[in-house]
Formats: C-alpha cells, sequence, structure tokens
C-alpha cells in the first residue's frame, strides 16, 4: 500500500516539475486551458497542480488575468543556481574529459572588450604540447579560440576588429574576415590550422549564457604536426563540451 502512495507521490512531483519546465522566455504566463491542453490531463488534475505549486510559491496567480506567472520561490532558487554556475568553478572537468579524449591541450577563454582571456587550462599529458599561461590575453581576431567569440558579437564588433588586424584601406581582407566569421557563426564551429603565431592547429566552439549571449569559447590546441588531417571527431568533442557549459549556464537551445 505505501508503495503504491509512494510511486503516485512521485508521479504527481513529475506532473508538477513538468508543468513549471513549460514557461520560457516564449511563454512568461500560462492559462489553466493551456496548461491542461500542453500536458494532456484533465482542467481538474491541471488545476490541483498549479494550486499546490501557487501555494508553495513556485508560481503566481494574476487575480486579474487568472493566468498563471512563475513565483518568487523559482526566483530565489534561480538566484542561488545563477551564483554557483560560475563558469570558472564549471568547466574544469569539461577540460579534463576534452584532454582525455584529445590527448591535447584544452582551454576556456572569456572576453573583455577587443582581448580573449584564458579563463582555465588542462594541459596534454604530451611532451611537444602547445600551452599558454592561464590569464594570459590576445586579440579577438588572433585564433580560433578569439574567432569562435568574435563570430557571436555584434556586426560593428566584428569590423572594428578586422580593420585593427588589417588596417582600413585593406577591404577586400576585411570582407573575407568578415565572410570567415559569419561561416563560424552558421557552422558554430572555428577551425585555425598553423595560425599567426605559427605552427599551432585549434579548434574552437562558443559558450552562451543563459539569454543565449557569447560569454567565451572552448578550444583544443595542438601541433602544427599533430594537427588531425580530418579533424570532425575533434570538432565533434569540442563542440559538445562548448554545448555542456552553456548547458551548465543555463543555455537552452
Amino acid at each position: 500500500m505505501e508503495e503504491k502512495t509512494d510511486s503516485k507521490n512521485v508521479k504527481s512531483i513529475e506532473k508538477a516539475f513538468r508543468i513549471l519546465m513549460l514557461f520560457d522566455w516564449d511563454n512568461r504566463e500560462l492559462s489553466l486551458t493551456e496548461v491542461s491542453q500542453k500536458m494532456g490531463m484533465a482542467k481538474s488534475t491541471a488545476s490541483r497542480l498549479l494550486g499546490t505549486l501557487v501555494n508553495l510559491g513556485f508560481l503566481y496567480r494574476s487575480q486579474e488575468t487568472n493566468r498563471y506567472l512563475l513565483g518568487s520561490e523559482i526566483f530565489y532558487l534561480g538566484q542561488i543556481a545563477r551564483d554557483s554556475s560560475d563558469l570558472t568553478r564549471l568547466c574544469l572537468p569539461v577540460l579534463q574529459n576534452l584532454t582525455k579524449e584529445t590527448r591535447e591541450t584544452s582551454h576556456v577563454y572569456i572576453y573583455r572588450g577587443m582581448d580573449r582571456i584564458c579563463l582555465e587550462q588542462v594541459e596534454s599529458p604530451q611532451v611537444i604540447k602547445q600551452s599558454v599561461q592561464v590569464g594570459s590575453v590576445e586579440p579577438l581576431w588572433k585564433g580560433a579560440s578569439g574567432y569562435a567569440i568574435l563570430a557571436f558579437l555584434e556586426e560593428g564588433i566584428q569590423e572594428r576588429a578586422a580593420v585593427l588586424q588589417y588596417g582600413e584601406n585593406e577591404r577586400e581582407k576585411i570582407n573575407a574576415f568578415l565572410r570567415s566569421l559569419a561561416k563560424i557563426r552558421r557552422e558554430g564551429i572555428a577551425v585555425r590550422h598553423d595560425t599567426w603565431d605559427g605552427g599551432v592547429g585549434c579548434i574552437a566552439a562558443p559558450i552562451f549564457d543563459m539569454y543565449g549571449r557569447i560569454a567565451g569559447s572552448l578550444a583544443v590546441s595542438t601541433p602544427a604536426f599533430r594537427f588531425p588531417e580530418d579533424s570532425h571527431s575533434m570538432e565533434q568533442w569540442v563542440w559538445e563540451g562548448a554545448m555542456t557549459l552553456s548547458r551548465q549556464l543555463g543555455y537552452r537551445e
């Protein structure tokens, strides 16, 4: 008897959480009818679950419209989650896994202004390796890790970066650079072999925050001679790692 009761309670909790997950940027308010339809349940069941969530503070019911909005408890828990979702703390396990898979150095970069900054790094276990100093600063327009960030910034910033790199009179080079950023934006991955500082290969992917804004990039760097001819697997590992970090920061595709 107790097992049946426990099972019923678990199912009710699951339904309540599924109701909370109906709310997103496009559905900030929902009516009883909308919840009932989206959940595929009777209005009486939906009303009971909504009432419980309101009583607990997870939802708020507008007296004017009778529509439901996320409540103060969600905001409170969200603030705790936000403070806990620090990229510095989150990125190390992802970097360790990426270096384990690729046996190459992995890094996370953030950006400030027109610069990229190495936030964290896990070095390759191999004797010959490509690595940088944590905290080192380089321009966004140099290297795949910078491109992966720059491609998702405003067009005006991209134009400025191109001018700083090539000079304002090199319009052909500027346009080619802007097209390469557009390609990275479409494909979600930046690949650079034998880059500006010579003898280096790098693959990078963007990291997004909870608002869908660019937060940084995840990258793998190799000596040029060890950069794979077919980099598809490495690109996939980098992209998946970046998406893992993005989701941990609250990003939703």
